[in-house]
C-alpha cells in the first residue's frame, strides 16, 4: 500500500513539473507578442495594408477607385472590425488581431501534429516552435500571410480529420478559397489538400466538391468587380527574374532555411530514407505531404526574396521536425541535439533580435514614427497629396492618413512595385514629398531626373534625418 501511495505522489509531482514546463513555453510565446504590440514600429507593408483599409473606410472600392493588386478578404474583414470597434489610426489594434490569428494557427498546428504523430507533447512542441520561429521572421508585424495561413491550416486539419466524408470538402474548398483571397500564395493549400485526397477512397467526389467550394467565392468576386479583379493574379511584382535567376533565388532561400532556421532538418534528411522504408502508408503520406508543403511554398521566392514568405513554410517544418523524432529508433540522441539547437536558435533570435534589440533597446523607433507624423501634419494640408520616396518612411502614409497622387492608377505602390517612370510621375505630381536627407537608391528608382525634380521644389527640414518637399 505504501508503495502505491509513493507511486501516485511521484506521478502527481511529474504532472506538476510538466504543467509548469508547458506554462513556461506558452509564456515564451506570449511575451514577445505583448511587447511587439506595445513597442514594435509600424512596418512598411503593414502601413500599406492599413492605408488601403482607411481608403475603403472612406467609401472607395478596391480595383475600381484605386490601384490594388492584393486579394480582398483580409481588408474587408479588418474594415468590418474597424467599424465594429470604432477604431481610428491604431496600429496596436491590428497587431493584436494579427497575433490572435497567429496563436490560432498554433492551435491548428497542434491539432494537425497530433493527428500525424499521436503524441500530445510533440504536437505541443511543434506549435510552440512555429510561434517562436514565426515571430522572428516578420511574424511580429501585421501581414496578410498570417490570416491566409490560418484558413489554410484549418482546411488541412479538416481534410485529415474527415477522410471519409464528401460534403465536408465543400466547406474545405471554401476555406482554401478564403486563404487564397487573403493572400494569393494561399493557393498552395489547394494543391496540398488534393494530395491528401488522393489517398482517400472517395477521392474523385471529394476533389469535385473541393474545387466547387474553392471556385464559388472567386466567382462571386468576379461578379462584384468584373475583369478588374484579375489584378490579383498578376500583382505589382510580376515575374521580374529570368528562369535561371528565379531558380537560383529559390535554391538560395532553401539553403538559408536549412542552415539558419531549421538546421534540424539538415540531419533529418538522412533519417528520412530509413523512416520511409519502415513506415506505414499513412506515415509515408504525412511525411511526403510536409516535404511538399516546404518545397511548394519555397516557390514564392521566385518572385521576391522577402523573409515573411517563410511564414508559409515554418508550420510544415515544425511538424516535420517532431514527426521525424517520433519515428527514430537509432541514434535518437544525435537528432535530439540538432532539434534542441534549432529550438534554442529560434528562442535566441526572437528574444535578442526582436525583444531586446527593438522592443527594449530601441523603443524610440516607434515613438519617432509618431512624432514625425505629428511634424508632417503641422506643415501640410491634409486635403493635398503626399508621396513617400523611401521605403522605411512608408509608415507615414498610415500615421498621417494622407493620400498619394494618382491613387487610381498607381496608388500606394512602393519599392519593387514601381518602375522609374511611375516613381518620377509620383514625384512630379505630388503636392508634398517625403524623403530621407541621405540618398538611398532603392530598386534603382532614384535617377538623375528624380534629383532634378526635387531640386525644383521647396525643402522643409522635419528633423535631423527627414525632409519634406513642396
Amino acid at each position: 500500500m505504501d508503495i502505491l501511495i509513493l507511486y501516485f505522489k511521484k506521478l502527481s509531482f511529474n504532472k506538476t513539473i510538466r504543467l509548469i514546463w508547458f506554462q513556461i513555453l506558452v509564456l515564451l510565446c506570449i511575451i514577445p507578442s505583448v511587447f511587439a504590440i506595445l513597442h514594435a514600429p509600424v512596418d512598411p507593408d503593414s502601413a500599406y495594408y492599413l492605408s488601403i483599409i482607411e481608403r475603403m473606410n472612406d467609401g472607395l472600392f478596391p480595383y475600381v477607385d484605386f490601384n490594388f493588386s492584393y486579394a480582398p478578404f483580409v481588408f474587408y474583414l479588418m474594415l468590418f472590425l474597424k467599424k465594429v470597434f470604432s477604431i481610428g489610426i491604431n496600429y496596436e489594434f491590428y497587431l493584436t488581431i494579427h497575433f490572435i490569428f497567429q496563436f490560432f494557427c498554433g492551435y491548428f498546428i497542434y491539432k494537425i501534429s497530433y493527428l500525424m504523430i499521436k503524441r500530445k507533447d510533440y504536437a505541443f512542441y511543434s506549435s510552440i516552435l512555429f510561434i517562436i520561429t514565426s515571430h522572428w521572421y516578420e511574424g511580429n508585424v501585421f501581414l496578410l500571410e498570417t490570416p491566409s495561413l490560418f484558413f489554410g491550416l484549418t482546411s488541412i486539419y479538416l481534410s485529415l480529420k474527415y477522410p471519409n466524408k464528401i460534403f465536408v470538402f465543400l466547406g474545405i474548398g471554401l476555406l482554401v478559397s478564403i486563404s487564397f483571397l487573403s493572400k494569393q500564395y494561399g493557393l498552395g493549400f489547394l494543391g496540398l489538400i488534393i494530395f491528401i485526397i488522393t489517398y482517400n477512397l472517395k477521392k474523385w467526389k471529394q476533389i469535385g466538391f473541393l474545387l466547387i467550394g474553392f471556385l464559388l467565392p472567386i466567382v462571386v468576386c468576379f461578379i462584384l468587380w468584373g475583369i478588374k479583379f484579375s489584378n490579383i493574379f498578376f500583382g505589382d511584382y510580376g515575374i521580374q527574374s529570368t528562369l535561371i535567376e528565379g531558380c537560383f533565388a529559390i535554391f538560395n532561400r532553401l539553403c538559408y532555411f536549412f542552415y539558419r532556421i531549421f538546421p534540424v532538418l539538415l540531419i533529418g534528411i538522412f533519417y528520412l530514407s530509413f523512416i520511409l522504408k519502415n513506415s506505414t502508408k499513412t506515415d509515408s503520406r504525412n511525411i511526403t505531404f510536409l516535404i511538399l508543403g516546404i518545397l511548394g511554398f519555397m516557390l514564392q521566392f521566385f518572385f521576391a526574396p522577402f523573409n515573411h514568405y517563410f511564414l508559409y513554410i515554418i508550420p510544415f517544418a515544425s511538424i516535420l521536425s517532431f514527426l521525424i523524432l517520433s519515428h527514430i529508433t537509432k541514434r535518437k540522441w544525435l537528432y535530439s541535439v540538432f532539434l534542441i539547437f534549432t529550438v534554442i536558435l529560434s528562442i535566441y533570435s526572437t528574444y535578442y533580435n526582436r525583444v531586446y534589440k527593438i522592443y527594449f533597446k530601441h523603443q524610440e523607433l516607434k515613438e519617432g514614427q509618431y512624432i514625425l507624423a505629428q511634424e508632417i501634419l503641422k506643415k501640410v494640408d491634409k486635403s493635398k497629396t503626399l508621396y513617400i520616396i523611401d521605403i522605411m518612411l512608408i509608415p507615414q502614409y498610415y500615421l498621417t492618413n494622407m493620400i498619394p497622387p494618382n491613387i487610381k492608377t498607381i496608388g500606394y505602390s512602393f519599392g519593387k512595385a514601381l518602375n522609374q517612370q511611375t516613381h518620377l510621375k509620383q514625384i512630379t505630381t505630388a503636392n508634398y514629398i517625403l524623403k530621407y536627407k541621405l540618398n538611398y537608391n532603392e530598386f534603382n528608382l532614384n535617377t538623375l531626373d528624380v534629383s532634378r525634380a526635387l531640386q525644383s521644389k521647396k525643402k522643409y527640414y522635419l528633423d535631423s534625418q527627414v525632409n519634406l518637399y513642396k
